[in-house]
């Protein structure tokens, strides 16, 4: 493993702000956008998903603004709460302004809230701005207020903002409220914060974009895996590769890879990484999700009303099948940028990094959707059929619900094709149903016709058989013939018109039987759709109840592997025990017998006892001698680190490393004055306070009164001449560059090295300046051409000092 870094680097993992002082917080372009507004006098706010770092910017641009004079207060929502009242709430944001500015002791702020019960509590909030505020203060002031999505539960949050844009609008004609003004901080949209639509929308003031870490912005993370290789710019960026730069999620993984157990092989970064996020993040997510991230955009998915959950995974769900969709900030894109999921990136919309690609994949898209959808079970039977079996489509009333349910949600490919088919389906089927009623109908009224005619003919022929009878009175036999057909076409045709009015009738109650039928049938549909929707909900139960049997299974077989460890240790701790007792038993025979030879050598020591006390007495005054030799040397010891200590830090603060390097300089002074400089004079302590001596007799002022800028990167160490007459910085940029100290001008650039140049040093003489670098090289240059003198190559690591 490399040597330990310059400086502690710990990074950011437990959620919150950032101390001031961090080392790990990354500047991005928010930073000046929002102070620059801010210290214009602009309504700025910061609306944005969880851990994106707004807390951080807002400590960080509030302790900007206060070094240039600016009067800043804080006040944090979540401190007052949700369930206040309209009162507690504006007292509780006017007592935190009040505070937060020191003005609590100018006012009695609680006899002065008593005295305007004439007033309603927001016209309290615009008077104590207007009364109190503004006449107490002579100077800028500017109010942030965090976790501004708190307010949206509120009843009475229009009237708040509502007092906002009336404070802005009254810069107009009121000179006095132009030194106000505020930065607002939350999940949420501006046009979330104003509830009624019949009052003008939240529109005032300018939006602060807070996106992710850009590479050039998270050099200063790569400070703390210099210990962990030789290459932190390739494991960096394999780090960026993974979180897109999500500032919580490139601070996790940073931290991860700074205390793995393992390092990675130089070239092999990449699949370090992924191994390191595939085991730490992804893996069993739900249960390494501390403090939670991933579950806090799980639930902002989820847990926000049937509704909306609907339309944010129907969203979503078309940018996992598409890869990215246009981007065209309607409210459920935005909606869906606030859970932090996705990214607007060159006008499209997509996934924000692998690492949510990963967790919030198909399969658990797939699960949140069939908890949700009404036809659940249909969908996913029709999709493993490959999209043919028809019997899984929904009809009737179950197909009415899911258009109902379906209505303004942004579904998916699948769900669309679904409910498609299952109206397409259903259009057949009544076509189907129509037909056949319209073919029975057509049969039903042919058979009635045609027995209407055969009854029409037989009755016609019958009567005329009759009156030729009665008007002739036939004798023949042929005459009776006639009349027996007549008689029996009649009874024929008769028959036929029963037989037809029972088709008739059977017609029709097959129709309603085929009717009742079909009835039925949806109804077993919808039953078995039912089921099959409870089964495959059961199934995802049982599924996650043994996902977490399995977890169980295995933190108790860990437990039962390290138990069963643990008595074997004992067993070999009793072995031992043992032939430790065996030994003192062999010990105890053997120092009876030592007793013997002892009390013989005692008669002898006792003869050199006088020769003895004369040698330590001399041992004893050696020994004092010694022992304040030794304080001596721990006093040098303890000034060597603070003096490295002090020239370390000057590298990163160099008006504190300066402080530290004078006052370990002076320690160093008294304690030569006391002790003399033999022995010293070659220490690092002693060349400290050389140096300190020349910058304080011959550089500071020089120092003080010009930048010397041409490095593309961050300085990392400075050092004056012997002479006092130039100065040698070294960079991040690659290179060192010599500069006269008296105009700040640039003498020569040291280029050459393949990697950060970490430290550089003049020779005593001058003339020369060796310089080490991240690249496993020392090199020699000539301190007034630039030239390189020689290459110090064969380190197996970095070189990081010289001397």
């Amino acid at each position: 493993m490399n040597d330990t870094p310059l400086v502690p680097y710990d990074y950011q993992s437990e959620g919150g702000a950032l101390l001031i002082d961090a080392p790990t917080y990354v500047k991005r372009k928010a930073d000046d956008e929002l102070y620059e507004g801010l210290k214009a006098g602009q309504f700025c706010y910061v609306l944005n998903a969880r851990q994106m770092g707004k807390s951080s910017l807002k400590v960080r641009t509030l302790q900007r603004l206060r070094g240039e004079g600016i009067a800043c207060a804080a006040v944090d929502l979540q401190g007052i709460g949700t369930s206040a009242t309209e009162e507690q709430w504006y007292f509780g944001v006017v007592s935190r302004i009040t505070r937060s500015l020191g003005l609590h002791r100018q006012f009695d702020l609680n006899t002065w809230w008593i005295e305007q019960t004439r007033l309603s509590y927001v016209q309290r909030f615009v008077e104590f701005l207007e009364s109190l505020l503004l006449p107490s203060i002579s100077q800028p002031i500017v109010i942030f207020i965090d976790e501004v999505d708190l307010t949206l539960s509120l009843s009475f949050r229009d009237d708040f903002f509502g007092a906002l844009r009336e404070s802005y609008n009254r810069r107009a004609d009121e000179p006095e409220y132009r030194r106000l003004t505020f930065a607002l901080f939350g999940v949420a949209t501006p046009s979330d914060l104003i509830q009624n639509k019949q009052i003008t929308p939240f529109n005032i003031g300018r939006p602060i974009d807070l996106t992710g870490f850009q590479w050039s912005e998270a050099q200063p993370l790569m400070l703390g895996l210099v210990a962990k290789t030789s290459h932190p710019e390739a494991l960096l960026q394999a780090i960026l590769d993974w979180t897109g730069g999500q500032p919580f999620l490139t601070q996790k993984l940073c931290k991860l890879a700074q205390i793995a157990d393992s390092e990675p092989v130089a070239g092999q970064e990449i699949q370090w990484v992924e191994q390191l996020v595939q085991s730490k993040v992804i893996d069993n997510w739900e249960t390494q999700d501390i403090p939670p991230h991933l579950k806090t955009i799980r639930d902002r998915l989820l847990l926000s009303g049937e509704q909306r959950t609907g339309r944010l995974l129907g969203l979503y769900q078309q940018i996992l099948q598409q890869g990215e969709i246009a981007a065209d900030d309607s409210p459920e894109q935005v909606e869906l940028r606030l859970t932090g999921l996705v990214v607007r990136r060159d006008g499209k919309l997509r996934v924000y990094n692998r690492i949510y690609e990963q967790v919030f994949n198909r399969d658990w898209l797939e699960r949140s959707l069939a908890e949700l959808r009404p036809y659940g079970g249909a969908i996913a039977a029709w999709l493993v059929s490959g999209c043919q079996d028809e019997s899984r489509l929904l009809r009737g009333q179950a197909l009415q619900d899911a258009r109902t349910w379906a209505e303004g949600k942004s579904l998916g490919d699948d769900d669309r094709r679904f409910l498609d088919a299952s109206q397409e389906l259903e259009k057949r089927d009544v076509q189907a149903r129509l037909a056949t009623e319209q073919e029975a109908n057509q049969i039903l009224t042919a058979a009635t016709r045609k027995a209407n005619r055969r009854n029409l003919f037989s009755l016609v022929g019958a009567v005329a058989a009759l009156m030729v009878a009665g008007i002739t009175i036939p004798t023949s036999i042929k005459a009776g013939a006639d009349r027996d057909a007549a008689l029996r076409e009649v009874t024929e045709a008769k028959q036929d018109k029963d037989r037809l009015e029972t088709d008739k009738t059977q017609l029709v109650a097959d129709k309603d039987r085929l009717a009742a039928d079909k009835t039925k049938l949806v109804a077993d549909k919808v039953k078995l759709d039912t089921n099959l929707q409870a089964t495959l909900t059961q199934a995802a139960t049982a599924e996650t109840e043994a996902r977490g049997a399995e977890r169980k299974f295995q933190q108790a077989r860990t437990k039962e592997q390290s138990a069963r460890q643990q008595y074997q240790q004992a067993q070999q701790q009793v072995q031992q025990a043992k032939i430790q007792l065996e030994q003192v038993n062999q010990g105890k025979t053997q120092a009876e017998q030592a007793e013997l030879a002892a009390q013989n050598q005692v008669k002898i020591a006792q003869a050199q006892l006088t020769t003895t006390q004369g040698n330590l007495d001399r041992a004893k005054a050696d020994l004092n001698q010694a022992q304040d030799s030794q304080a001596t040397i721990l006093q040098v010891n303890s000034l060597e680190k603070d003096g490295l200590a002090a020239l370390n830090r000057a590298r990163f603060e160099q008006l504190r490393g300066l402080v530290d390097a004078m006052q370990v300089g002076e320690r160093a002074r008294n304690l030569f004055q006391t002790k003399g400089q033999t022995g010293f004079a070659a220490s690092p302590i002693y060349a400290l306070q050389t140096t300190l001596d020349r910058v304080e007799n011959r550089a500071i002022q020089p120092w003080q009164n010009q930048t010397l800028l041409a490095h593309r990167s961050s300085v990392i160490a400075t050092q004056f001449s012997p002479d006092g007459k130039r100065i040698v910085t070294a960079s991040y940029d690659k290179t060192a560059r010599v500069w006269d100290a008296q105009s700040g001008q640039e003498v020569a650039k040291l280029a050459g090295h393949e990697s950060i140049v970490i430290a550089a040093q003049f020779s005593p003489d001058g003339k020369r300046i060796v310089t080490a670098s991240y690249d496993k090289t020392a090199r020699v240059w000539d301190a007034q051409s630039g030239q390189e003198i020689a290459k110090l190559a064969g380190h197996e690591s970095s070189v990081r000092e010289v001397q």
